[in-house]
């Protein structure tokens, strides 16, 4: 069974499951039903993923902070493709000092599972700052690193296997209820905002490959 099935037969549980009562429940139970679904199922306990989707229902908007450094070090993927678009620049000898420059950081790069589901896609922004040349003879290239991103889901996306839990949640921003509802506390859900705080990051090259 692909993705998309399983998210189409989790839709099919949320609407229908209740039996022949199913209609009494409101679009925004159904959406609620399906995030809880998604949180069982896909979710690290007590990660940071589980801590972005909570902060995401509750309606605070507030922003979120992390280190743009402890980012790039947690993900193989993330470093691998930071790595690539630098040495490009490099080896074209196209890389100076105060060279600014943003990394455009897939999902699918996010190798740290629980990072790639709590941030998704990420562009990170970089300065390069200058190079030190190391016992061995390689070179080590210095950066100051940072991103932002808004935290959102996108229901337009029809190739992404997701799709329906991505519409359920972005319908959860204004949670269409009924008189059954009243005594549920319905906040909609917000957009907010993921800061990669500053910080150095080293990157160790050979000055003679090419």
């Amino acid at each position: 069974m692909t993705m998309r099935d399983m998210v189409k037969t989790a839709r099919t549980v949320v609407d229908y499951g209740s039996g022949p009562f199913s209609f009494m429940k409101s679009d925004w139970r159904k959406d609620r039903e399906m995030a809880e679904l998604a949180r069982l199922v896909a979710l690290p306990s007590g990660g940071r993923a589980e801590e972005y989707f909570d902060h995401y229902l509750s309606g605070a908007g507030t922003s979120k902070t992390f280190s743009a450094v402890q980012l790039i070090e947690e993900n193989a993927g993330i470093h691998e493709q930071f790595s690539l678009a630098i040495q490009a620049l490099f080896y074209a000898n196209n890389l100076h000092i105060g060279q600014t420059g943003i990394v455009s950081i897939r999902q699918k790069d996010v190798t740290n599972y629980d990072w790639r589901m709590a941030i998704g896609s990420f562009p990170l922004a970089w300065r390069y700052r200058g190079s030190n040349t190391l016992g061995d003879g390689n070179l080590e290239l210095i950066f100051t690193v940072e991103g932002s991103n808004e935290y959102k889901w996108d229901p337009d996306d029809a190739d992404r296997e997701t799709q329906l839990l991505h519409q359920a949640m972005d319908r959860l921003r204004q949670p269409k209820t009924n008189a059954l509802d009243f005594l549920q506390y319905k906040t909609p859900a917000r957009n907010f905002w993921m800061y990669a705080t500053p910080g150095e990051y080293r990157l160790r090259i050979n000055p003679g490959k090419r």
